[in-house]
């Protein structure tokens, strides 16, 4: 067996530490979903917090013909323009999480501390969608 430590880490996480799951939404494509009851409060998706944004102007990608059109459309999806500044993770978009699939909703249960941390805003029940109001973080909407 591994580090036992490693391995012990690894199964209290996957025991308390692991709320949501990918799943079609009704919303919008994918979405993230509740595996369990949440309660007010808690943290998810942390390991956002991990990450860094950067704001740059969105004509540079946009614009940029070396970048795949399929590449231009995940960023357009998955990050957000704020006060006419695009906000990109300052590492490789193969790093983000489940996080990045939450839909929007005028009714969310889930909202960021500081603008990194989401945690629940309410109870959510096991099978519910996770959902934040974008307006708070991007003004397309």
């Amino acid at each position: 067996m591994k580090n036992r430590k490693t391995v012990k880490k690894i199964i209290k996480d996957l025991e308390d530490n692991i709320y949501c799951r990918l799943r079609p939404s009704k919303i919008q494509g994918v979405g993230v979903f509740a595996i369990k009851k949440i309660p007010k409060g808690t943290k998810i998706f942390e390991g956002v917090r991990k990450i860094k944004f950067i704001n740059i102007s969105p004509k540079i990608i946009f614009q940029n013909k070396k970048i795949n059109p399929a590449v231009k459309k995940m960023v357009k999806d998955f990050f957000v323009i704020f006060e006419k500044e695009l906000y990109l993770p300052n590492c490789s978009l193969n790093k983000i999480d489940i996080s990045f699939y939450v839909n929007h909703s005028e009714n969310p249960n889930i909202a960021a501390k500081d603008g990194e941390i989401f945690f629940a805003i309410r109870n959510i029940k096991k099978g519910e969608e996770i959902t934040a109001n974008y307006k708070e973080y991007c003004d397309e909407y």
